[in-house]
């Protein structure tokens, strides 16, 4: 069963204790419920668009919680799954926003696997390659393909 979030509304003036948003889940390509908290601290609620709408978050919930390990046996619930969910997806998408920029103005790299840094020079190729002769064990992520270097920047940035 797949799972993706689409239509997300986020406000992030009015999150407070948790994330303020509303979202569409779509389980298999069909819209199957509308996720929503209000950003005051409550649990996430939900809204069926068909009948079975929350019999396959439940299953999708069931088979989440056996294949993945947690500490002391704990189990998410579909509420906590959701809003991890929607936490990676906003986290994807201000890493997404925040690496376009970088890599327009500043040569942006990493010393070691969660040591993000840049230098404040345009992206040009010599001083690129200036910075390679420097220090040859830097990862460079305006070398890399785009999906790549997003990849590092995000696991970086966390």
């Amino acid at each position: 069963m797949n799972l993706v979030i689409k239509n997300m509304k986020y406000s992030k003036f009015a999150s407070q204790e948790t994330n303020c948003f509303e979202c569409d889940i779509y389980f298999d390509g069909k819209k199957t419920l509308r996720a929503f908290n209000d950003g005051r601290g409550g649990t996430t609620r939900f809204d069926e668009y068909f009948k079975n709408g929350f019999l396959a978050l439940k299953q999708y919930t069931e088979n989440y919680n056996l294949n993945n390990s947690f500490n002391n046996n704990e189990h998410k619930t579909s509420s906590e799954l959701i809003e991890n969910l929607v936490e990676n997806y906003l986290l994807q998408k201000d890493s997404n926003r925040r690496l376009k920029t970088m890599l327009k103005k500043y040569i942006v790299f990493l010393s070691n696997p969660k040591e993000l840094s840049y230098y404040r020079i345009f992206p040009n190729e010599i001083n690129i390659s200036k910075i390679k002769e420097k220090h040859p064990n830097f990862i460079i992520l305006n070398c890399l393909n785009y999906n790549e270097a997003l990849e590092l920047f995000t696991q970086a940035m966390v």
